[in-house]
């Protein structure tokens, strides 16, 4: 027994002397700029042990002796970018009115000091500085890197997030590009626009207009997990896009981490389960510029958005515009196919609240209880303006949030290109 108590203390010994192991990152991330300061966060805030190489000190990320204004025209703000923002703020919760705040005079300096906290707030996130990498290949057990101190890794995921992409340079085309990169075409139709509301990944502004990143952008050309910033190769990197270039490059961190922690490839990506990975984290999704982060129905409007339910309109949701049964019907079958038997039934102009509780219990197979649910929590839980009245019209913005409470529809499978999966 005294054996066993000794060989027990020997096992235990390394443990208290030297605390808990840290994990052999599996997720590379490479470059100097914002882009794999969120790329690398990211990756670590899905939980994937991260490797984040820098030829130069982290803080010069944030070029440290610059001072900026960055343009607070469009409330499209999310995600760590915004999280830094509220970080210089002494700020909580998420909130536009404070970010667009911040932004109008904000120095690197600013930025390096929110963000060095955050970073040492993530056990899997390691950081080398001052280190390049010697060579890196493509092995049977994914990407083989060795580094300019000697040490040698293998990834099962890369990102190249350095401005010259070297990495990229240094990979044969074969091994890391797909000879057929898919893109979405938002100026075909409405159909096609609301597959490609389907399958956002990030949302941003450059030069006073708005850009959305889709799966198929991203994903469409990326081969053995390996990936660049080509999805922001149209963007001249300035300090007034810094929002959308860590936006984008928090998508992409996003991807590599899905793929190295389920131990799979990009097709096999599911693109709820990393759209949820991103909104778990506060990205914003939802290209509307009329409604604000702090909107206590914001996270339900993001997801009903991702069902491409509602158009926008020049990037308005209008949350307070009618529903009509016109602009939903044929979005809502396609989500369900039950749903054309209600519509059989129910017809007309603008939809009431008592056909919408109708309408949402009938998809989500609910009973009485949601009738209970919405009058005995009117105000408190949903926080609904006004008194509750079922003869009256409902909104958009209401119709999304009962809707998401209820049926779920961001719930239901989609492909890349954002059809429904049945």
């Amino acid at each position: 027994m005294k054996y066993l108590h000794c060989v027990l203390i020997c096992l235990l010994i390394p443990t208290f002397l030297f605390g808990k192991r840290t994990p052999r990152p599996t997720l590379l991330v490479y470059g100097d700029g914002v882009e794999a300061y969120a790329a690398a966060v990211q990756s670590a805030l899905s939980n994937v042990p991260t490797l984040w190489v820098t030829s130069s000190k982290a803080q010069e990320a944030m070029n440290m002796n610059r001072a900026w204004s960055i343009p607070a025209d469009h409330r499209l703000n999310g995600g760590i970018w915004m999280k830094l923002l509220m970080e210089i703020a002494d700020y909580k919760s998420p909130n536009d009115s404070v970010a667009a705040e911040v932004k109008q005079h904000i120095s690197a300096g600013q930025l390096w000091t929110a963000a060095q906290p955050i970073t040492q707030k993530l056990p899997q996130l390691t950081i080398l500085e001052n280190t390049t990498v010697k060579k890196i290949a493509l092995g049977r057990r994914g990407w083989q890197v060795q580094l300019n101190n000697g040490k040698r890794y293998d990834f099962r995921a890369v990102v190249d997030a350095s401005m010259r992409q070297e990495l990229v340079n240094s990979v044969p085309e074969q091994d890391r590009w797909q000879s057929h990169v898919a893109t979405t075409d938002s100026t075909k139709s409405d159909a096609k626009n609301l597959q490609c509301a389907r399958i956002t990944l990030a949302v941003g502004e450059h030069k006073r207009k708005v850009h959305t990143l889709t799966a198929p952008e991203l994903l469409g050309s990326v081969k053995n997990n390996f990936f660049s910033m080509q999805s922001l190769s149209t963007f001249e990197p300035s300090a007034e896009n810094i929002p959308l270039r860590m936006h984008y490059a928090q998508a992409i961190g996003a991807a590599a981490a899905y793929v190295s922690f389920f131990k799979t490839t990009t097709d096999q990506i599911a693109i709820r389960k990393l759209q949820s990975e991103l909104l778990t984290s506060k990205s914003r999704l939802m290209p509307a510029i009329d409604v604000a982060t702090e909107n206590r129905h914001f996270h339900s409007w993001q997801k009903i958005y991702l069902t491409g339910l509602f158009t926008l309109d020049n990037n308005h949701f209008a949350p307070n515009k009618k529903v009509h049964y016109a602009e939903i019907r044929s979005v809502l079958n396609q989500l369900y196919s039950r749903s054309q038997l209600w519509f059989i039934d129910h017809d007309g102009e603008e939809l009431l609240w008592k056909d919408a509780i109708e309408l949402v219990k009938f998809l989500g197979t609910r009973g009485q209880e949601v009738n209970k649910q919405i009058a005995e929590e009117w105000n408190k839980k949903f926080q609904f303006e006004g008194a509750y009245d079922l003869e009256r019209v409902i909104t958009r913005g209401e119709f999304a949030v009962i809707l998401d409470q209820f049926a779920n529809p961001y719930g239901i499978s989609i492909t890349h290109d954002g059809e429904i999966r049945r």
